[in-house]
């Protein structure tokens, strides 16, 4: 990433924590975009000329068919939060119960960043 270079950014909050540390290391960013999340990016990312951070195992799966390319970022890992929701009528329902589960153990399993 160099400085000055236009972003396509995720809802507030992760940004925020992404630009600390660029101004930490005395870089500057222009952000063009905000989207609501990552699953939008690859699209928008194909046909402009933004760069954008995402997880490295979301970007793996898009770079083959969006004919995007990855590099390694001057930062740390940055924490941000996990969240399911669900209506409280579908709380014991047994698909939703498993479902959550599944998420759960996916999480669980994964190896910590940073």
């Amino acid at each position: 990433m160099q400085d000055g270079e236009d972003l396509l950014t995720l809802r507030p909050g992760f940004p925020e924590r992404v630009e600390r540390q660029l101004r930490d290391q005395g870089l500057d960013r222009s952000t063009r975009l905000r989207i609501p999340h990552y699953l939008a990016a690859p699209p928008l990312l194909a046909v402009t000329d933004l760069v954008c951070l995402m997880p490295q195992m979301l970007a793996s799966l898009v770079l083959d068919k969006y004919g995007l390319v990855s590099r390694p970022v001057p930062l740390k890992s940055v924490d941000f939060p996990i969240a399911l929701y669900w209506h409280d009528r579908f709380h014991r329902e047994q698909g939703n119960v498993w479902l959550r589960g599944v998420f759960t153990s996916i999480h669980h399993a994964l190896p910590a960043q940073g």
